[in-house]
């Protein structure tokens, strides 16, 4: 399945993210295969718009369809139809029939196996439905909470499936490191299975609290020290990069006083601007521009939104969700051309909403 496709990013299907990923260029969406953990979308009335806005995002594309636990409600109000729906994909009943009928009504999705971790997964009901299906399958399992993922390897070689990815995810964290020991062990142990089983490994370090740190600093993108980490610990197998797209888990909100703050990403590091003495985001976007390390000719619409803000143009970034979605722009579009720098300039594609 990830023939050709040099990035798995690990995706929600929150507003930063999907601008994020709408707005990149069509060559970087063609190296890489989505999985987006769906979630209600805003205040949509059904789950449809969550679905037509992930497919829109994406483009005539695979991606794997995930399903966001945050966003799960045992028993959500009846007249929420949009939450009773994306409820109702969380239904174990049949191996998860509800759940694979909602891949099945968009030509692009991949299923992404459910329950790995229930007592008692499905594993023979959910792979019928793979192959039925004849789309492939995503395997994703937390390094720390494997769950059946050996067991599911096992019975996709039985049954001869093929298109199946493993994504050993090592969760969000600075010390993300730290998991390469256990997430190798892991992974060995499918290429121990089939040496051509195809794997990604995939984290997030894009950190939480940026107080102390000053008004420009840099951030080292992890997790390509663990990718590399793994692939140096493994003997044989086919593994791809994979992250978090330069995000962090979903968490209830809090109430904070936002410190305005710009990101641009590199290949192995985030550099960032924060507010100092009561900047705004039109403040910090000039010192981006003014900096050494300022590009400005990939011809990203990141970059595109850092200037509209110099500028103070409409439009431009006002708050910390349009700030992410330029970061995690930027950063999809590094990522997917980490083996391959001459694709990092666009060409001739437009950007922004009113070109």
């Amino acid at each position: 399945m990830l023939e050709g496709k040099a990035y798995v990013p690990l995706l929600h299907l929150r507003l930063a993210e999907v601008r994020a990923l709408r707005e990149l260029p069509e060559s970087s969406k063609n190296l890489m295969i989505p999985i987006v953990k769906l979630r209600p979308w805003l205040n949509s009335k059904t789950l449809d718009k969550a679905l037509d806005t992930l497919d829109e995002a994406i483009g005539n594309r695979l991606y794997g369809l995930d399903l966001d636990e945050f966003k799960y409600e045992a028993h959500p109000d009846p007249a929420k139809l949009a939450k009773v729906e994306f409820a109702s994909l969380f239904d174990p009943t049949d191996g998860y029939r509800n759940y694979y009928d909602v891949v099945e009504s968009g030509p692009n999705r991949i299923p992404v196996f459910r329950g790995i971790t229930d007592r008692e997964p499905q594993i023979e009901d959910q792979l019928q439905q793979v192959e039925e299906l004849e789309r492939g399958l995503f395997v994703r399992a937390l390094a720390n909470q494997p769950g059946a993922i050996i067991n599911i390897a096992d019975a996709v070689i039985q049954r001869g499936l093929e298109n199946v990815v493993f994504v050993v995810d090592c969760g969000w964290g600075p010390n993300i490191l730290t998991q390469a020991a256990l997430c190798s062990g892991i992974v060995q142990t499918l290429v121990d299975l089939s040496p051509t089983i195809e794997i990604v490994v995939a984290g997030s370090s894009f950190p939480d609290a940026f107080g102390g740190l000053g008004d420009r600093f840099i951030i080292p993108v992890n997790e390509r020290g663990l990718f590399q980490e793994v692939r140096r610990a493994v003997n044989g197998g086919e593994l791809v990069y994979g992250d978090w797209g330069s995000t962090r888990p979903p968490t209830k909100p809090v109430p904070m006083r936002n410190v305005p703050r710009i990101d641009i990403a590199k290949t192995a590091s985030w550099l960032s601007w924060r507010s100092e003495g009561g900047e705004d985001y039109e403040d910090i976007a000039n010192r981006v521009l003014e900096d050494a390390e300022w590009d400005g000719t990939l011809g990203l619409w990141g970059e595109y939104m850092i200037e509209k803000t110099a500028e103070g143009s409409d439009g431009s970034i006002k708050a910390p969700a349009m700030a992410a979605a330029v970061r995690v722009n930027l950063h999809l579009h590094q990522q997917a051309h980490f083996s391959n720098p001459d694709g990092l300039h666009v060409g001739d594609e437009v950007v922004g909403d009113d070109l």
